[in-house]
């Protein structure tokens, strides 16, 4: 988890000295921030100098809470030990660059709360008798829908077929941020057409899919988590997450942000095949309707 304080310098002069400072004092930053919490570990810091504006993004871990609140308090508690260094003032203890409830490159790149890729491979079988339609189409579709469709519009963290409708659902039966969806439902879907000789007669296609989201932020205490139906739900998770016998070496939090991950691939998978197929307005029309007397 991240978050970055805001300071009001006298000059960009200043700022220079003040990054050196950084790089030479890390542990005694740490020290300052690990202060607030028995949980929070501080990872990095990283300054952004604009003018005579400097930006720190500490980034942190957080144990099994998504740790808003508590990197938050930390940051506060190292923002007042630089302001006291070198008599800078404290603007905000949010300057946007966390980046927090926005979508954005910055969690793009350096992430923010859990990075999980998700994978499978679809046999060719599988994907006429289950998806109703071919490796082929599902990666025409992909590639014109998520690639260059997604590229066209300029999103940002947009190259999917509707992660946030997963992500939000996910969200709201476990207890977490709803408006943290922004940032956690970005997503780089890829479908890829595999050719694989199987006998003399020919070949036969698979289909890889996969699903990176390097910013999902979940927790499995705090918030909305200690709700008794968000709780249950969590611990069913859990346990079933166990019960298959999976990585034992995850935290809760971490097994959390696995199997949402694995739910946005299923969701992925599904709706360019359903796309692909032409299937979308049909099952729309008999599942999502009611019927009228």
């Amino acid at each position: 988890m991240a978050r970055a304080p805001a300071f009001q310098l006298k000059s960009a002069e200043q700022g220079g000295e003040i990054l050196r400072w950084i790089d030479e004092n890390v542990r005694e930053l740490r020290k300052v921030f690990e202060s607030t919490s028995k949980h929070a570990k501080l990872l990095r810091v990283v300054p952004f100098l604009v003018g005579r504006t400097l930006f720190l993004r500490l980034e942190a871990s957080t144990g099994d809470a998504m740790g808003m609140n508590m990197v938050t308090k930390g940051s506060l508690e190292v923002a007042n030990f630089v302001c006291k260094q070198f008599s800078v003032d404290l603007v905000t203890v949010s300057g946007n660059l966390c980046v927090d409830k926005k979508a954005s490159f910055m969690n793009w790149i350096r992430g923010r709360g859990k990075y999980v890729v998700a994978e499978c491979v679809l046999a060719e079988s599988v994907v006429h008798r289950v998806l109703h339609t071919t490796p082929h189409s599902m990666e025409r579709v992909h590639v014109a829908k998520n690639y260059i469709g997604s590229s066209v519009a300029g999103t940002v963290g947009g190259n999917n077929a509707h992660a946030a409708n997963v992500v939000a659902a996910f969200f709201l039966a476990t207890g977490q941020d709803m408006a943290q969806v922004v940032e956690s439902s970005h997503c780089l879907t890829q479908i890829q057409r595999l050719t694989s000789t199987v006998d003399r007669k020919g070949t036969t296609d698979s289909l890889y899919c996969s699903v990176t989201l390097p910013c999902i932020e979940v927790g499995t205490v705090g918030g909305g988590t200690g709700l008794a139906p968000q709780n249950a739900c969590i611990q069913m998770i859990l346990q079933q997450y166990r019960n298959a016998g999976a990585n034992g070496q995850l935290s809760d939090s971490q097994i959390l942000a696995s199997v949402l991950a694995a739910t946005v691939l299923a969701g992925e998978v599904n709706l360019i095949a359903a796309l692909s197929s032409n299937e979308l307005v049909s099952a729309h029309m008999q599942l999502n309707r009611g019927t009228t007397s």
